[in-house]
C-alpha cells in the first residue's frame, strides 16, 4: 500500500503513470512478468476514469458523442492489441 501510494506520488509529479514505477518494484519482489504486467492495465483504467471524470466536472467536453466514440475506439484497439499478444 505504500509502494502504491509513492508511486503514486512521483508519477504524478512527474507526470508518469504510476505503472511505470510499480510493474519494475513488483518485479524486484518477486512478482511473476505476467501477473505484474497484467496488473498494470487496472492501474491505467483507473487513472484514465477519474482524469475523465474531473475534465467532465470541469465541463471541458464540448460533445458527448465525441468521448463516446473515443472511448469506443479506445476499448477496440485495447482489445485487438490484447487479442494479438494472448493468441485469441
Amino acid at each position: 500500500m505504500i509502494l502504491g501510494f509513492a508511486a503514486g506520488l512521483m508519477g504524478g509529479m512527474l507526470g508518469i503513470g504510476g505503472a511505470i514505477i510499480l510493474v519494475p518494484a513488483w518485479l524486484e519482489m518477486g512478482m511473476e512478468k505476467t501477473i505484474a504486467s497484467s496488473s498494470s492495465a487496472p492501474l491505467i483504467l483507473s487513472s484514465a476514469i477519474i482524469s475523465t471524470f474531473i475534465a467532465a466536472l470541469c465541463h471541458l467536453y464540448d460533445s458527448i458523442p465525441i468521448v463516446i466514440f473515443y472511448l469506443c475506439l479506445s476499448f477496440i484497439s485495447s482489445f485487438y492489441i490484447k487479442g494479438n499478444k494472448c493468441n485469441i
